[in-house]
């Protein structure tokens, strides 16, 4: 529900765009062979290149209204390191040595990445070491040449074995390239321009770089201070990664065994005391990648906030968020320490949605300290020390990884009268529904076909705002052994964030998870799935048809209409956006909670009496709840 963006900044691009000879101009768009020579010939000369066994670079970069530095390690044929510095508040690290890639987060944990991370990576690996233009290398890496009938420029399309696609754009008549764009993680477009050309060992490389992805809040202008080619190194910098020396985190092992939670529908909700004060009610949130704050309770704090990035999940729009480090979160049992969180409006931005108060949201810095226990039938929590778990149950063991900061399963789904297919899903314990599909992964394999039932809702919603989805049923979808019968799917309708990125498939949600005690466990790599009281009973989606916001902090039990499903019991009863509940069967609302009318409205099949406030005026509606998918 909450995934904070993962920026398009972490990876850079530094000098992996190339030159062509210049003074060529084709009449008609070149071979991929002539590319490469051209390419190579206009860096310098493959005799340079096939010299270049290594090189080094220092820049200062201005990101999120701070000024910072990147640090950049290329080593042939492939290694690569990024250490990126932001003010001193945020800073990570980023390494590929062969087939393997590691990242180092804001708060100093270390673990290898997957998916796109790992994809881009590689990429880098491979373009920053020139192998693209050595002796040798195979024009089969250029997919695609032809004309921007627009400009003019030649567009080359390259995508390295096992990396990302990304497309060139070369001036012919001085074969500099002008511009390289690549899919940011969300579905938008990263837009990097070059300029400053100048020689190092006698390879040309780009001094100035400006980087425009879908929020121009995190445009990104990075000037490279000092570069140098075939350096000498006492120390090698492509040693592993090493995390901060960390505290001992888990107190008494006891009490963080068996933590009370609450759950809203299948939201988890834990106390949670900052920096000594408290407690505060926080959302526990697989799918957050950093751990996040109110704005309202971090000024109350007194933390230190800096910079403004733009941050999204769910929902088309960006919200802004701050950082704060420093910042202990205590649990009973539990204690972390010298955390880097986001700060955003929390108030403003979900609780009207959510309905009831959150203070903040436990994400991936957090998360990723523990093995984390959810019984969801007997409402605990229990927070395991990685180094000391020993799992001794006969649960499901399923694989995992991590997409940056999200862990990522495979997950097979099968709609009706379809073969199964494979996919790689984000597992969000945030998120209220079954499954949700990203739109590109449903339309490259026709699941939109297969539902015989299907309804559009724009009633869904998350740190990017609201979301469009088209709400049908697989005929299962499985984890490891476990199969899940006609599970609700939503799939994206939205042209940006999330649900439009290309490079995943979904997200697992919370209501698949509720039907087992659930172990995340980061460390080990694994999913462990037991499945409780609840596994196999049907998923039923809202059959009211009608979505509800509140006013928030200042009345959580003013239920307003946000939509109306077409054709849905809702609209057949009159109801409209903008009406308000007033009574539900008699009772008055404020004595429903936003998660009970949520509960009654996947519930059984009934008939139910509602009072509503229509321009001043009261009127009595009846519903008749039915399954609509």
């Amino acid at each position: 529900m909450n995934k904070l963006r993962k920026q398009s900044p972490i990876i850079f691009f530094l000098f992996l765009t190339s030159l062509l000879l210049a003074g060529t101009v084709y009449a008609q768009a070149p071979s991929a062979q002539e590319v490469l020579d051209n390419w190579a010939a206009a860096r310098g000369g493959r005799d340079y290149i096939d010299q270049m066994n290594s090189m080094e670079s220092n820049s200062e970069m201005t990101l999120f209204g701070m000024k910072g530095t990147i640090n950049n390690f290329v080593a042939s044929p492939d290694k690569y390191l990024m250490k990126f510095d932001l003010g001193g508040i945020f800073s990570i690290s980023q390494l590929a040595n062969g087939n393997k890639t590691w990242a180092k987060d804001q708060d100093g944990n270390v673990g290898e990445t997957a998916g796109k991370d790992r994809t881009d990576l590689m990429s880098s690996a491979y373009m920053e070491n020139l192998n693209h233009l050595r002796s040798g290398a195979l024009p089969s890496i250029i997919s695609k040449i032809e004309t921007e009938i627009e400009t003019g420029l030649l567009v080359v399309t390259i995508t390295p074995d096992e990396g990302s696609t990304s497309h060139y754009y070369f001036d012919q008549k001085t074969w500099l390239p002008v511009r390289s764009e690549s899919n940011e993680t969300g579905g938008g477009t990263l837009v990097t321009k070059y300029s400053d050309w100048q020689s190092s060992g006698g390879i040309l490389f780009a001094r100035e770089i400006s980087q425009k992805g879908a929020d121009p809040q995190n445009d990104m202008l990075l000037k490279v201070t000092e570069l140098t080619v075939n350096p000498t190194w006492n120390i090698d910098p492509f040693t592993p990664l090493v995390g901060k020396i960390k505290t001992e985190m888990v107190l008494d092992q006891t009490l963080a065994s068996s933590i009370p939670m609450r759950l809203q529908g299948v939201h988890i909700y834990v106390d949670v005391m900052v920096n000594e004060t408290g407690p505060y009610s926080f959302i526990y949130d697989s799918g957050a990648g950093m751990t996040v704050i109110d704005r309202s309770l971090a000024e109350n704090l007194g933390l230190s906030l800096q910079g403004e990035i733009a941050g999204g999940g769910v929902g088309e729009n960006s919200i802004e968020v701050a950082l704060a480090n420093g910042v202990t979160i205590g649990m009973p049992g539990i204690e972390v320490q010298d955390q880097t969180v986001g700060v955003i409006d929390i108030i403003n931005s979900l609780e009207d949605r959510i309905g009831c108060r959150v203070d903040g949201i436990l994400g991936y810095g957090f998360i990723t300290q523990f093995v984390t226990e959810i019984d969801y039938a007997n409402l605990r929590l229990g927070l395991h020390d990685p180094e000391k778990f020993d799992y001794q149950g006969d649960g499901v063991i399923v694989p995992m990884g991590m997409d940056g900061s999200t862990p990522r399963i495979k997950a097979i789904v099968k709609g009706y009268g379809q073969e199964p297919v494979t996919g790689y899903f984000m597992l969000d314990t945030g998120s209220g529904g079954c499954i949700s599909m990203a739109r590109p992964f449903a339309e490259k394999n026709s699941i939109l076909d297969s539902m015989p039932k299907t309804v559009t809702s724009r009633g869904g919603f998350g740190v990017g705002g609201t979301t469009s989805s088209l709400i049908g049923r697989l005929e299962s979808v499985q984890l490891g052994d476990l199969v899940f019968r006609e599970p609700v799917v939503s799939i994206s309708m939205d042209k940006a964030g999330a649900g439009a990125d290309q490079d995943n498939a979904g997200l697992i949600g919370g209501r698949i998870m509720a039907q087992c005690t659930t172990f995340l466990d980061y460390a080990g790599k694994r999913l462990i799935l037991e499945p409780n009281k609840n596994y196999s009973k049907p998923f039923f989606w809202n059959k009211s048809g009608i979505t509800l916001k509140t006013l928030g902090r200042k009345n959580f039990h003013h239920f307003i209409v946000s939509d109306v499903v077409e054709n849905s019991p809702g609209q057949k009863a009159g109801l409209k956006n903008g009406d308000v509940i007033m009574e539900i069967d008699g009772i008055p609302a404020d004595e429903w909670d936003a998660h009970e009318v949520s509960d009654l409205f996947r519930g059984s099949d009934r008939k139910l009496k509602v009072v509503l406030n229509r321009d001043g005026e009261n009127r009595s509606v009846s519903i008749i709840l039915k399954d609509m998918i």
